[in-house]
């Protein structure tokens, strides 16, 4: 146990005061880390210069934005050492007792199903007083079980809990199955991961003699403050948590939770919280992955299309890996993407999708790349993105890469690439470049799918021309036009591209 080699990963945001005394305690270690990484989620607070000042030994990365809790956690694993064999997630307002990591090893090394450990936590403020010796939720109600209070002995033992909060030692072989979904941000992100890693047939276990310290406020109002602030978050994610594990009598505990932080509000006089936690219910009830299952959805054809059997998957010109994520739910692939664009490149490796990305031209591949294969070799909106002739050799290349299939997705015809006004787009490859139609695939073996009328939703559509208050009628016609769309793909915008490769 003494070589067990451990990365530690703190993402942080404007908290530069207790990050330090957090990263000291971890350095000071019994057990002492293989290495320590800061994600810095753009904090306005100099975290990036101070920690790199007064850490040299420290690995710090600085992003440019804020990706959560979950996304500055995932960026730290991606680029953790593959020489650890486990991973610490340490809150930065903890701090870690000189023999934390030590026993938390000795709990995780006893049994090889345990793949997350978590120690007990006290208040910093209150070394008698627990914060925390694991959790976990009720599923009929949804209500966070802390086992916490003065520390009387009665969390003296080991033992398998549901949840691993703020501290999670995680075995990197389940860190090749799981990352942090990136879709909480903060709140309930350790819940889920805990469920998903069980479902996976790895234990959460409590190592009652490994401690830490929570450096957070006792003062009930102060908590109170800390809960509303975080309300939005915590009334979306725990609905988002319960609609994937929970029972359907937590519906009749939603106004319940509604009327608490109603109550916290007023006595608080904090009425902006309030209406933010209602967004949080609204946003987390309408959150849905539906697409995937809506018959005729861009999302469900493209699953359809892609079919069982599928373990590797090379995802050309990925993006932010917001689409691979959604198209990836419930599926067990291994995803190496590659991208152009560093901004983007940033957000994909902090989705936690992929396994790896390159940053490359998608003209011309990495050479290590190059020598792999892949069950599926994917593209979506990027040959237009290309000259015509280098996209038909980059597309021939795609298809020696694949061992199964290749599917491609482009605009039917030549379309000018219009930027989202909302998002100030910078990325300099979006350019359109060439224009595609059914029969450039179809003489290459593909067969050809269509998915949105194109005399909707082209550049001259009726969505485009028409009032705006009459685009739920016009989603309505595409919709049904769906099966016509599908068949047909000379009236569909979008083009989809499917060959099978014979090996």
């Amino acid at each position: 146990m003494s070589n067990c080699k451990v990365s530690v990963v703190i993402p942080t945001y404007n908290s530069v005061k207790t990050l330090e005394k957090c990263i000291d305690s971890i350095l000071k270690q019994t057990h002492k880390p293989f290495e320590v990484i800061v994600v810095d989620n753009n904090s306005s607070d100099h975290t990036y210069q101070k920690i790199r000042k007064n850490f040299p030994f420290v690995r710090v990365f600085r992003l440019s934005k804020n990706y959560g809790v979950t996304g500055g956690r995932n960026y730290g694993c991606y680029y953790a050492s593959r020489k650890s064999e486990y991973v610490l997630f340490f809150d930065h307002d903890m701090i870690a007792d000189k023999n934390m990591l030590k026993n938390m090893l000795e709990v995780a090394n006893s049994d090889h199903k345990i793949g997350i450990v978590t120690p007990k936590i006290y208040y910093f403020s209150d070394k008698k007083i627990i914060w925390s010796a694991g959790t976990d939720i009720n599923l009929w109600t949804g209500r966070v079980i802390f086992r916490s209070g003065k520390d009387e002995g009665q969390y003296n033992k080991d033992q398998e809990v549901g949840v691993a909060p703020a501290c999670l030692l995680v075995k990197r072989r389940l860190l090749e199955s799981l990352r942090f979904d990136n879709k909480y941000f903060a709140t309930f992100e350790d819940t889920d991961f805990c469920f998903r890693a069980k479902n996976i047939g790895y234990l959460t276990y409590y190592s009652s003699k490994a401690k830490a310290y929570h450096d957070i406020s006792m003062d009930k109002e102060k908590e109170a403050y800390r809960l509303l602030d975080r309300g939005y978050y915590v009334a979306r994610n725990r609905i988002i948590f319960m609609k994937e594990f929970g029972k359907i009598t937590f519906l009749f505990f939603i106004p319940l939770y509604a009327f608490y932080y109603l109550k916290l509000a007023i006595k608080y006089r904090k009425f902006k919280s309030w209406f933010n936690y209602l967004k949080g219910v609204i946003d987390g009830i309408l959150y849905t992955n539906c697409y995937l299952f809506m018959p005729f959805s861009y999302a469900w054809i493209i699953r359809k299309l892609i079919g069982d059997g599928i373990k590797t998957v090379l995802d050309i010109g990925c993006g932010t890996g917001e689409y691979m994520q959604c198209l990836s739910c419930k599926k067990d692939w291994r995803i190496v993407g590659v991208e152009i664009y560093p901004k983007a490149i940033e957000q994909a490796i902090a989705s936690g999708v992929y396994d790896k990305v390159y940053k490359s031209s998608i003209l011309k591949l990495p050479q290590s790349l190059r020598k792999k294969k892949f069950d599926l070799v994917f593209s979506s909106q990027v040959v237009e993105h290309m000259p015509k002739k280098l996209a038909l050799k980059s597309i021939a290349d795609w298809e020696r890469l694949a061992n199964r299939r290749v599917l491609i997705t482009t605009t039917n015809g030549f379309i000018e690439y219009e930027p989202i006004e909302k998002e100030k787009d910078d990325n300099p490859f979006q350019k359109h470049l060439s224009g595609w139609l059914p029969d450039d695939f179809i003489k290459r073996g593909y067969s050809v799918y269509g998915k949105g009328l194109k005399y909707i939703w082209g550049v001259n559509g009726c969505a485009r021309t028409m009032p705006k208050f009459l685009i739920p009628v016009f989603s309505l016609i595409s919709y049904l036009a769906s099966f016509f769309v599908y068949i047909y793909p000379a009236f569909g915008l979008i083009l989809i591209a499917k060959k099978e490769i014979k090996t």
